[in-house]
């Protein structure tokens, strides 16, 4: 019952705006905050102030780390695209 989407051109802003309207998001990320290598962690929603929630499953105090989007986006971008697929409910 949810559509999903990669989108390889993503913006920090578009992100907040998908997550303030319910949408969430997986995010591969690379070499940074949340992996040396590559890692995958889901985007859940957002803050008032703009700070993304993050449910990192190889790490606790990430999940309770609110994080800014333009790191998350940065971190997930890889030879300039940006590797996270958006999950909405269909119609949403």
């Amino acid at each position: 019952g949810l559509d999903c989407v990669l989108n390889k051109q993503w913006d920090p802003a578009a992100l907040t705006s998908h997550l303030k309207a319910g949408g969430m998001a997986i995010a591969l990320m690379g070499p940074g905050h949340f992996s040396e290598l590559g890692h995958f962690i889901l985007l859940h929603g957002v803050t008032e102030e703009g700070k993304v929630l993050v449910a990192d499953p190889a790490s606790r105090e990430n999940s309770l780390t609110l994080w800014d989007p333009q790191l998350i986006v940065k971190e997930a971008t890889k030879e300039g695209e940006v590797r996270m697929w958006l999950i909405k409910k269909p119609g949403a």
